[in-house]
């Protein structure tokens, strides 16, 4: 362990060590004071032991504890101590994290600068003194950092680079602590000035709906009037809210248009300020215009105007392996080039439809056909990314090879490199060939074979070209179907003369990423949980629990009646729901179809649905709280009801928060969060320290907690009991059953 000379001299003569409580980042600091003082001061073992006592704390203490009791475990100690929190990679790894972890400064808080100065000075620093200089030449945290600097900071640093003919982090510590040093003498004069500048305020005299301006004055004929802004406030004078200078608004600001799509979102909903004209008001709906860029006619100012739903920031994946171009459509107005083939693989042959695509650069194959033919190849992963930036990843594809073959045809080929997936959900096609030959003369000798609802099995991209080439061609006039030749078959394909449906285009992205396993560290691990009974290092979070943790940071509270208060977890902050009442209503429907059927039923229903008014697990909402409703954040929850054949009597209604509209539901938009509840190992293991154990059921376990008022407008339900009555809006107050972010299986 490298000896921190800094730090060293601090502590020739001291009989203290600095306090250590497990943090990593102090493990050289108190190694080094430690084997400073005691290669010069000459401690015997039970000094040492007696320093050491009073210097481990915390949780570096309940790992360590039994070493703590003789001198002769000191060394042993020491080994476990590092182990646990002295490696340098976990040093350098939970120092990266805090410089990440430390808020962007700010051009209008100098002190910000100061902070996040001295935060990457100290990194460079640290990891100087433990031996890690090659992690100076990180380019991606290089990049990050200097992504968090205010524009002009951030310009400033492109000049100075310039200057040098390489910058690492290195470099950029010593730019920052020039900024920091220079800095921090600005800021006490800021700070004086600001302090200097404070004047007691003048109490204003108050008016009660009093309207009047010099205008006003002018149009009754009265010149003269006039009016010091200290004595009347005058409704002339426009202050920003953004800025918070006057003679503009916030639509107008120029510090408001620099700012980032998501820092616009965040300062308009942290200033409460209307979506569509950036004013605050009272009234809602506002009678503005809607956004209009490129044709957007949702509800919000054109500044406010994303080119796509914003996502959560993800982990940078490994290369792509190609792109799938997949063409579908509603109707059968337009033939795709589809034909029957025969598949060969170990165990046999399969009968199916492929899709040739020459817009496609990898062929793909149903999972389920390549464990007929008992194909078999090298696992890869596959991501696909359809348009609006919606995701999906596969972690069980596989790369495999097979032959294949046109219906009824002995010649085979070589179709290699096709990806497996579980349903390609490609449409289904019907081709009458006898009405198609009679209706295109030049379709007529051609050997074509009719087929009805097929759908194919595998998709045939450009890496096998050679199956998708043209060998022979036909064709008519202008907007009839085309006739080509191709080692598999003859296939026709094009629009028809009656389609007037254009199709959707769809592009589907493949990466391949291979995982690697260091085996040295997993071992390193092992021994050190085995033979010291220490506690694993957390696993680190992922970017979703970390967003559901600091949601549930900031909005878990209790309240009163001695119950918490929650907000949903929200995948993003832009959330906006399309409309769901006519799917509620459509619902609602079916439910009395249902309930009307069973009398005793509906009456179960009614009393629980009066339970949970009475308990206050929902209300009634009224015509003003709904118009307080953000439009953007309203949801719609069907109503269901789920019998138990074990429990015929029991009857749970439930809130079905996965039901979709446009392919959105509320579910869609909710993180599952992480998982805070205790072990069951653990569980199992407090059994044996006590001669009793208590075991206790919570009734209704997710109504106990509420969820806060500006997330309930996404839990509202409709309801009526009677088919006679109108539907009536009912709002959720408490977390419901079913839910992402609110799964059973988490509760047992």
């Amino acid at each position: 362990m490298a000896v921190l000379p800094e730090y060293c001299s601090s502590y020739p003569n001291n009989k203290e060590l600095p306090v250590f409580t497990g943090n990593p980042v102090d493990w050289p600091i108190f190694i080094s004071s430690y084997n400073h003082s005691t290669l010069t001061c000459g401690y015997t073992d039970n000094e040492n032991l007696l320093r050491l006592q009073r210097a481990i704390q915390g949780r570096a203490r309940e790992e360590v504890s039994s070493l703590l009791l003789n001198p002769s475990t000191i060394p042993q100690l020491l080994t476990s101590l590092k182990l646990l929190y002295g490696r340098p990679e976990q040093i350098v790894h939970t120092m990266i994290e805090k410089v990440r972890a430390t808020p962007a400064p700010r051009a209008d808080k100098l002190e910000s600068l100061v902070s996040f100065g001295l935060v990457v000075h100290n990194l460079c620093g640290h990891l100087k003194a433990i031996g890690m200089e090659k992690h100076l030449s990180n380019p991606i945290l290089l990049h990050e950092l200097v992504a968090k600097l205010p524009s002009n900071v951030m310009f400033n640093w492109a000049l100075y680079q310039e200057q040098l003919p390489e910058v690492d982090l290195n470099v950029f510590g010593d730019y920052m602590s020039k900024i920091a040093t220079a800095t921090s003498g600005v800021t006490l004069f800021a700070a004086k000035a600001a302090k200097d500048d404070f004047r007691p305020k003048k109490e204003k005299a108050a008016y009660v709906n009093t309207h009047s301006t010099a205008e006003q004055g002018r149009r009754k004929g009265d010149d003269e009037i006039k009016e010091k802004p200290t004595d009347r406030p005058s409704s002339n004078i426009k202050v920003c809210p953004m800025c918070d200078n006057s003679g503009h608004l916030a639509a107008n600001c120029s510090k408001f248009s620099k700012l980032c799509l998501d820092d616009r979102w965040k300062l308009v909903k942290e200033k409460r300020l209307c979506r569509r004209c950036l004013v605050a008001h009272s009234r809602w709906p506002c009678k503005c215009d809607p956004c209009g860029v490129q044709g957007c006619q949702k509800k919000h100012h054109p500044l406010l105007h994303y080119e796509q739903a914003p996502t959560e920031a993800k982990r940078s994946e490994p290369a792509t392996s190609g792109v799938v171009a997949l063409h579908r459509q509603p109707t059968i107005s337009t033939l795709f080039r589809m034909l029957p083939v025969t598949l060969y693989g170990k165990k046999g042959n399969v009968n199916t439809f492929a899709f040739l695509d020459d817009g496609s650069s990898v062929t793909l194959l149903e999972r389920k056909l390549a464990a007929t033919l008992g194909l078999e190849g090298k696992q890869a992963s596959l991501c696909i990314h359809w348009t609006s930036g919606i995701k999906k990843n596969f972690s069980e594809t596989r790369e495999v090879e097979l032959e294949i073959s046109g219906a009824d045809r002995p010649q085979r080929f070589v179709a290699s490199n096709v990806y497996t997936v579980d349903k390609l959900g490609l449409p289904e096609q019907t081709m009458d060939v006898a009405a198609m030959a009679e209706q295109f003369a030049y379709l007529q000798d051609l050997p074509l074979s009719s087929f009805k609802s097929a759908v194919p099995g595998i998709l045939i991209g450009l890496n096998n070209v050679h199956l998708l080439a043209t060998l022979k061609l036909r064709e008519g006039r202008k907007g009839e179907p085309i006739a080509t030749k191709t080692r598999l078959g003859w296939t026709v394909y094009g629009s028809m003369p009656a389609a007037t449906q254009s199709f959707a285009h769809r592009q589907f992205h493949i990466s391949e990423e291979q995982a690697e396993v260091d085996l040295h560290e997993y071992v390193k691990s092992f021994f050190a949980v085995e033979s010291l009974g220490a506690m694993a290092v957390p696993s680190e979070e992922s970017v979703d629990d970390q967003r559901a943790n600091k949601i549930l940071s900031e909005t878990t509270k209790r309240v009163e009646g001695g119950r918490f208060e929650t907000g949903l977890l929200w995948k993003q902050d832009y959330v906006e729901f399309p409309e769901s009442r006519p799917m509620a209503e459509k619902r609602m429907k079916c439910l009395e179809r249902r309930l009307g059927r069973d009398p005793a039923l509906y009456d179960q229903v009614r009393k629980q649905i009066a339970d949970f008014q009475s308990k206050g697990f929902a209300h009634k909402a009224t015509a003003a709280e709904l118009d307080t409703f953000d439009p953007r954040r309203t949801w719609y929850l069907p109503l269901g009801v789920v019998l138990n054949p074990k429990k015929p009597s029991k009857v749970r209604v439930i809130w079905d928060a996965a039901a979709k509209v446009d392919g959105v539901s509320l579910n869609t938009m909710l993180l599952k969060g992480p998982d805070l509840l205790t072990p069951l190992l653990s569980v199992l293991f407090q059994f044996r320290e006590r001669q009793v154990a208590i075991c206790a059921d919570i009734e209704a376990m997710f109504h106990q907690v509420k969820i806060r008022e500006p997330d309930r407008s996404a839990q509202l339900f409709l309801w009526r009991d009677s088919p006679d009555k109108p539907l009536e809006t009912m709002v959720t107050d408490v977390a419901i059953f079913g839910a992402t972010c609110s799964q059973p299986t988490r509760s047992t």
